[in-house]
């Protein structure tokens, strides 16, 4: 009982940090994207984000390498095992630089040959796009070996450094967009030079603060052939399912050019930034989250552990909508204020991102507790398949003459099918009750939307736009959803537990 309360101070604990890191991150990249948009134009705006997707999306080995090694360490963590956790850790360091090593030549073959031959650049803003590409391919090399220092933060649940990791390269972004006005040479190739600085340097901040901290990180030579085999067993498992994910999500970028060209990329970029902005509030809870998950799994305590589900699920969910809705009801708002040139299509993009996002929230917690288990092939098999029906469907919709929201509606409702195909995979393997589910998290959090947007539609009609009537309408939304939390979206436990802590504190 005192341990899973220490747990619960120590998830509170780090969702401070992360949320401090991501107030200020948010904050800092969206004033940053305003300022880079007017520097380098519509077209270049969108040519960086086309090519920018183009070469995240081998950032599927990435994910999937940083998602087995902080599996593999919270596991050994979990069991005290401090020698396993170094063996891990030299064994990952081991395999993400032969990865790195192939994402370069992967980027420098096939990614210049697609920007070559089919991407829509305009001839003479092609030999940048090259420039972009090669920068790209280096800097996706430096955090897949970063990554391994960022998972041995995460591990540690040392989310301080981790938070202050995130601040320092985001504040060096926003100094990168100022230096922008002040480019020697061609615009788009000064950002793409100055953005690669940014991560090397932020990088290695992580990389020198793990070496120096944590005996886990004495780099040397190891190798363990039956760990290696259940490493590249997960991490295989883990790139299925990163890879369909990029293959969607960079994938629709990609087929946005193909049919409206570098300017609805430009929208979908400013989509992109908006929706990132959000959403890493709530990866910040997932995060804090996603050690305990592990740890609890691994020291057999499965009552905690389905607690946890249960908790992550709801509550980040109820976190995203509280920052949703006044965005939702105000969007075309907040992009001219923030905007002074809105490219088309984007309050109707950022839109259906963010109701993407929503439902994608529920598969968060899932993906931590598979990950806990170990077994992921009937997981990662089953749910790839049928999320990876949203590129095709998407491709058939867009040839029928579709707008380019129809991808992100198509991406909304698969991704929803997706919830509980997975629910019902993660089920075998976990003794996981779908009624309580439903009854503790899915019915919750649809009277919590239905009600606190009823009242939110009702109160906006008597106000006229204006900046300070949409700061009033934001904080009245953070209120009326706060309140229809509290009274109706949680437990009894959950809601006397408030009380007694609010009355603490004025005693």
């Amino acid at each position: 009982m005192l341990e899973t309360v220490s747990n619960n101070k120590r998830i509170a604990k780090n969702t401070v940090f992360l949320y401090f890191r991501m107030l200020v991150v948010m904050g800092v990249t969206l004033y940053t994207s305003r300022v880079v948009l007017l520097a380098l134009g519509i077209e270049d705006f969108g040519i960086y984000n086309v090519i920018a997707g183009l070469a995240s999306s081998f950032l599927f080995f990435s994910s999937s390498l940083s998602n087995a090694t902080q599996r593999f360490l919270n596991f050994a963590l979990g069991k005290n095992d401090k020698v396993g956790a170094c063996n891990v850790f030299n064994l990952s360091l081991l395999i993400y630089t032969a990865v790195a090593i192939i994402v370069f030549l992967l980027i420098e073959t096939a990614g210049m040959w697609f920007l070559n031959n089919k991407l829509v650049i305009p001839a003479e803003r092609m030999q940048a796009a090259i420039w972009v590409l090669r920068l790209f391919s280096v800097s996706l090399g430096i955090m897949l070996i970063g990554s391994v220092f960022d998972s041995v933060l995460i591990a540690q649940e040392n989310m301080k450094v981790f938070a202050y990791t995130g601040l320092l390269d985001a504040l060096l972004k926003f100094v990168v967009a100022f230096l922008l006005s002040f480019a020697p040479f061609d615009k788009l190739i000064f950002y793409a030079v100055l953005v690669f600085a940014v991560t090397l340097l932020s990088k290695l901040v992580a990389v020198v603060f793990c070496l120096i901290k944590y005996d886990m990180c004495r780099i040397k030579f190891y190798w363990n052939k039956d760990l290696f085999k259940q490493m590249v067993n997960l991490i295989g498992w883990n790139g299925c399912g990163c890879a369909v994910w990029a293959i969607n999500d960079q994938g629709l970028n990609i087929l946005l050019n193909l049919f409206f060209g570098p300017v609805v990329n430009a929208a979908r970029g400013v989509s992109q930034q908006v929706n990132s902005a959000i959403n890493n509030f709530v990866n910040s809870f997932i995060t804090a989250v996603r050690p305990q998950i592990v740890k609890s799994y691994a020291a057999g305590n499965f009552k905690y552990f389905n607690q946890l589900l249960l908790m992550s699920s709801r509550w980040s969910y109820y976190l995203l909508w509280l920052l949703c809705l006044p965005v939702l009801l105000n969007v075309d708002y907040i992009l001219t204020l923030w905007l002074k040139i809105v490219p088309g299509y984007a309050g109707d993009l950022v839109r259906w991102i963010l109701a993407f996002s929503l439902v994608n929230v529920l598969t968060q917690p899932f993906w931590s507790g598979i990950q806990a288990v170990g077994v992921l092939k009937k997981y990662v098999v089953i749910g790839s398949s049928v999320f990876l029906m949203t590129f095709p469907v998407s491709y058939i919709f867009l040839k029928m003459g579709c707008t380019p929201e129809i991808p992100f509606k198509i991406m909304t409702v698969v991704r929803l099918i997706y919830v509980f195909v997975c629910i019902a995979v993660f089920k075998t393997y976990v003794d996981f009750s779908l009624k309580i589910y439903l009854g503790k998290v899915l019915l919750p959090i649809i009277f919590v939307s239905t009600i606190s947007s009823v009242i939110m539609v009702f109160i906006v009609r008597f106000f006229q736009l204006s900046f300070v009537t949409f700061v009033i309408e934001t904080l009245l939304g953070f209120i009326v959803t706060g309140l229809v939390v509290l009274f109706w979206g949680m437990g009894k436990q959950e809601r006397k537990k408030i009380f007694f802590k609010v009355k603490g504190r004025f005693r």
